[in-house]
């Protein structure tokens, strides 16, 4: 019994040693370890056959804004009215085709396609409703004429006249988004000019997404830089871009967004390359959430990502004059699209310049519904949810060129916004909850209940070492 403290004492010194040195040091090692070995393009190997057979549920879903006062606007009267229809919902199928991978050089090089098919159960309507919209081409071809001299616009004004294109159009949903309209306007201007508007001369929001293959992604397959894994090395041949008016404006960056690497912090900035708005963009963490009951961070893009006025937003306006870039809450991305007068932002101007809301049928953006985002298992940086919500605009200016367009009122037009929906499966996240979730809170509580443990041992030892040099007679001499 008298070297019952001292057991104790050196039982909990050992026990507290051994804990630190097991879940501080060797555990982590042990996490980081497997997850770098998981977490790589390798031929066969189990996140190679993931990527290529893609099983996450993505739903495209589409809301429209039909213009209810087409004569009026046409006519000067008064600024477009809109409705805001849908959602017409569209189930994605997604495919990534492995074109070659690279050992020696870590790379992994693949192509993407995606096909819609329209889920009328989850649908507001029939992609079969007529709806008015405004005539994009025509918009474009008169932005187009303002780079042209005045001779040139005068000639090209009753040429493009006579192909009497009206400024709204009254079309079926499928064919707005996907079966897209032959323009013979475009397919005349296009062989005057030689060049290459539109492909097939056909115009659709979305003619080029459906069933077509993407230019070549080559990533970092991770096997040597495991910090890397998936970023975008060269995208269609090309390290960076040339369209921009700054370099970093011109960087590829990240991913290509559905993937990222390992050991997700709340600090992390997460990178990736967006093809169809031809930029980079970047999102930051917002608040820790759950996804079926695993812990997740979210991020989503900074408030000021839109704002044009922003020096690292300003290279992205082509205007000479700075003083004519949109206000904050939306960015040009004309140098990505022929030329034409578009530009991308939040639904409904999300943290936008109040004044682009004064249009009818417009209201101010709710977070919760219009703000893009994703959320992370941070330790394996796997997506477990995320949406991508974004709008597209038009602007809309008086022209002499166009007569179409000899009285309209001066409007940033909203023309439809999207939202990209995807989860994971059920069957995913109970995989990935067994596999790393459970285990990873099994080490946690296990960590702290050692610690304690130990702690309680020295404790109690202590606590019998004082007690009996307390009680310990005094020796007496005679």
């Amino acid at each position: 019994m008298q070297n019952l403290p001292t057991k104790l004492f050196t039982g909990g010194l050992i026990l507290l040693f051994g804990t630190i040195c097991i879940f501080w040091v060797v555990v982590p090692g042990a996490i980081k370890w497997k997850v770098t070995q998981t977490l790589r393009f390798e031929d066969g190997n189990e996140i190679f056959e993931e990527f290529t057979n893609i099983k996450v549920e993505i739903l495209f879903k589409v809301f429209i804004f039909n213009v209810t006062n087409p004569d009026d606007v046409a006519s000067g009267k008064s600024l477009p009215k809109l409705d805001e229809i849908g959602p017409y919902v569209y189930e994605e199928k997604r495919t990534n085709i492995p074109v070659h991978l690279d050992p020696e050089n870590d790379t992994f090089t693949y192509q993407s396609t995606v096909v819609f098919h329209f889920r009328p159960d989850l649908s507001a309507g029939s992609d079969e409703d007529v709806i008015t919209v405004l005539n994009v081409p025509i918009v474009a071809v008169a932005n187009e004429l303002n780079n042209w001299s005045r001779m040139i616009r005068y000639m090209a004004k009753a040429y493009i006249t006579s192909f009497q294109e009206p400024l709204f159009v009254e079309r079926k949903v499928r064919t707005v988004l996907f079966d897209g309209v032959h323009l013979e306007l475009i397919e005349s201007v296009s062989d005057i000019l030689g060049m290459n508007y539109l492909p097939n001369n056909t115009f659709g929001y979305f003619y080029e997404k459906n069933a077509t293959i993407t230019p070549n992604y080559v990533v970092h397959a991770g096997v040597q830089d495991n910090s890397k894994f998936g970023k975008i090395i060269t995208w269609k041949g090309q390290e960076k871009l040339d369209i921009w008016n700054g370099e970093h404006c011109n960087m590829i960056n990240g991913s290509d967004t559905s993937l990222y690497p390992p050991f997700i912090t709340k600090d992390s900035i997460l990178r990736g390359y967006e093809a169809d708005i031809c930029r980079s963009v970047y999102m930051v963490f917002k608040k820790e959430d759950q996804v079926n009951g695993i812990n997740g961070l979210r991020f989503g893009l900074p408030e000021d990502f839109f704002d044009g006025n922003s020096s690292y937003n300003e290279c992205f306006c082509s205007e000479s004059d700075k003083s004519k870039c949109p206000k904050n809450g939306a960015l040009s991305i004309s140098a990505c699209r022929w030329g034409a007068p578009l530009f991308i932002s939040h639904p409904h101007f999300l943290y936008g310049d109040p004044s682009y809301n004064e249009l009818t049928g417009l209201s101010p953006g709710i977070p919760e519904i219009h703000e893009s985002y994703a959320i992370l298992e941070p330790t394996t940086g796997a997506v477990l949810k995320g949406s991508r919500r974004m709008q597209l605009n038009i602007q809309m200016r008086k022209s002499k060129d166009i007569p179409e367009l000899n009285n309209v009122q001066d409007a940033l037009v909203p023309l439809f916004w999207v939202d990209d929906a995807a989860v994971q499966p059920d069957r995913t996240l109970d995989d990935l909850r067994w596999r790393m979730v459970i285990p990873l809170k099994v080490v946690e509580v296990s960590k702290w209940f050692m610690l304690c443990s130990s702690s309680i041992l020295i404790l109690v030892a202590i606590s019998i070492f004082m007690l009996r040099s307390k009680n310990k007679k005094p020796v007496e001499y005679y």
